[in-house]
């Protein structure tokens, strides 16, 4: 698991709740190239929050 930065190693048990409270908001217009000639926002990545990880999970499983 990634740890946030600033947090502590006992902190290391975080739930996705917990990770939503640290978020900066000031951040959530910021992109990423998703694919060629595709963008998209950290907001949509954490509204989207399970499905991106269902998108990691499968990758690893490749």
């Amino acid at each position: 698991m990634l740890i946030p930065a600033g947090t502590k190693p006992e902190d290391k048990d975080l739930n996705f709740v917990d990770i939503i409270k640290i978020i900066n908001p000031g951040k959530l217009n910021c992109e990423w190239i998703a694919a060629p000639d595709t963008n998209i926002a950290f907001k949509a990545m954490v509204i989207d929050y399970l499905g991106q990880f269902k998108l990691h999970l499968g990758k690893l499983k490749n």
